[in-house]
């Protein structure tokens, strides 16, 4: 099977966000990747983590609407930078990382404006089966990248793990996250529930 994935993370401590457009192929469970294109765009943010975190709750979806209007935006100056719009099957999006358990970004959004479907929410099943929440792990077993890796890899292993979803298999497995079992981690998004 051949995969062309457009993936985004991006990181708030750091302020920045890493859009990569991969293409992953699987032949008789072997995988490989290439990263095609990607960029990394710097990010402002007026309002500090501890502040974020201390925002009422209806204060806090609004921001994290407009923080996936902008995420979107960038999605789509990536797409047309690199005349992607048919060359791609879907989103791994992994939004912008708060802290170890939150992250800003609605998927829904994302898909309703782009019409891609979008896959999302890789972190809050492996939290609620009590794992470690090292869910790109299996990126070193499936694609032998290291276990510290930079934006570029991060996003290869994103896109796996929308693959292995969107193909319905085990994306995060217990002995990787001592979660409880394995498990499919992702939500699919395609652009008609927002």
């Amino acid at each position: 099977m051949h995969y062309k994935i457009i993936a985004l993370h991006g990181d708030l401590m750091k302020k920045s966000t890493a859009i990569s457009y991969i293409t992953l192929d699987e032949n008789a469970g072997e995988w490989t990747f290439q990263l095609v294109q990607h960029k990394t765009i710097e990010i402002g943010s007026s309002t500090t983590i501890p502040g974020l975190l201390q925002l009422p709750i209806t204060e806090f979806i609004t921001v994290d609407n407009e923080v996936s209007i902008k995420l979107t935006a960038e999605i789509k100056k990536f797409i047309e930078e690199f005349d992607l719009w048919h060359k791609v099957d879907f989103i791994a999006f992994a939004g912008l990382q708060i802290n170890e358990q939150i992250y800003f970004g609605n998927a829904a959004v994302v898909a309703a404006a782009i019409q891609f479907p979008v896959i999302s929410d890789f972190h809050k099943m492996n939290l609620a089966l009590a794992g470690n929440n090292n869910i790109y792990a299996i990126a070193h077993t499936l694609l032998h990248l290291q276990p510290q890796m930079n934006g570029e890899e991060k996003n290869v292993a994103l896109a796996l793990m929308a693959a292995l979803r969107w193909r319905e298999a085990y994306n995060v497995l217990e002995k990787d996250t001592h979660a409880q079992k394995n498990h499919i981690a992702g939500s699919v998004w395609l652009g008609v529930e927002a």
